[in-house]
């Protein structure tokens, strides 16, 4: 984050540009720098006390995300050996060549991608 000193020393421009990178819009006028360095230098502050307040992003019920997680990942299914062994070679860009075992490969290519995602975050929750 920059700090009011090094946001200062930045052209009305670059504050501009600033705002748009980060998704934010100035109070009041875009067009005074004021304006833009008043909220370039507030919005790390505001965001972590709306995070406090239990505005917006919060923690969810841990409990509750672990059971429909596990709930999911019970109504997936653990893939076969046989499965396994697909899900490398299509990771190694293999393909089956008719379009109908293609379509079954891609879609359990997907449903095995979905598995893995929701095992990372569970790993990320703990």
């Amino acid at each position: 984050m920059l700090n009011r000193t090094e946001l200062e020393a930045k052209t009305l421009p670059e504050l501009i540009q600033l705002c748009q990178i980060y998704g934010i819009r100035p109070e009041g006028n875009i067009s005074d720098r004021n304006s833009c360095i008043r909220v370039l230098s507030s919005f790390p502050q505001r965001a972590i006390l709306e995070f406090r307040k239990g505005k917006g992003l919060q923690y969810p019920k841990l409990n509750e995300v672990y059971n429909s997680l596990f709930a999911v990942l019970r109504q997936l299914g653990q893939p076969t050996d046989a499965q396994l062994a697909l899900m490398r070679a299509t990771l190694q860009g293999q393909r089956m060549d008719k379009s109908t075992e293609a379509y079954y490969q891609t879609q359990m290519f997907r449903l095995w991608y979905i598995r893995q995602l929701i095992q990372e975050v569970l790993s990320l929750l703990k």
